[in-house]
């Protein structure tokens, strides 16, 4: 009767795990910024940035280069919906003098919703608005777990030239693999309930062994 009881305690337990190790892969995302095609129109194309972005605990960890040092506006980065109809602020930053940006921040309430962009813009320092200017420059897509390599688009011409230079910039590719993110795979959870089961079933046989003896 110990026995059994136990073997039911390992099947609990490892039956627990499962939704522990669906939460565990994926909280945090890394997300690669660049001039995105269709969504950038403003800046310096060969602007890039690396961001480390937790929603369900609202941090981000931000830092990228090529940005210029704005005078009377600032650098604010934003959480977007796919169709890009809500926007939630995650902070406001500004470059140094030689381009580089390293921005951390902790935001209180972040909307839970289907995010599929990180996008910094070029907002008024003197405001508050709730939505975006519209002036989007750096950008990154948020990774699709069931897709890992992408094709790196054809080199083109940017959107919007840089806004300091007036020149038409270069589209630079995409990065050939996207990180893989996400909750754990239908393997992991097979793996996890197989074993479950392997456990429980193992020990019920020692049981009935015993009683046999």
């Amino acid at each position: 009767m110990r026995i059994t009881r136990v073997a039911l305690l390992v099947a609990v337990v490892c039956l627990a795990a499962l939704p522990l190790a669906a939460s565990a892969n994926g909280q945090s995302l890394n997300l690669y910024l660049s001039y995105l095609p269709d969504v950038s129109n403003w800046g310096p194309a060969e602007a890039a940035g690396q961001a480390t972005v937790n929603v369900g605990e609202g941090t981000i960890e931000l830092t990228a280069q090529g940005l210029p040092p704005l005078q009377t506006e600032v650098y604010e980065v934003w959480l977007a919906t796919s169709d890009m109809s809500q926007w939630v602020s995650l902070g406001r930053f500004n470059a140094q003098a030689d381009g580089s940006v390293s921005y951390a921040a902790s935001v209180e309430a972040v909307p839970l919703l289907d995010y599929r962009y990180l996008a910094i813009t070029v907002e008024p320092s003197d405001g508050d608005a709730l939505d975006p200017s519209g002036q989007i420059s750096i950008a990154a897509v948020f990774p699709n777990p069931d897709v890992a390599v992408t094709q790196s688009p054809a080199v083109g011409t940017a959107a919007a030239g840089d806004a300091h230079s007036g020149e038409a910039q270069a589209t630079p590719p995409a990065p050939e693999y996207l990180p893989v993110t996400g909750a754990s795979t239908g393997a992991d959870n097979l793996s996890l309930a197989a074993l479950a089961g392997g456990g429980a079933a193992l020990l019920l046989a020692l049981s009935r062994g015993r009683r046999k003896g």
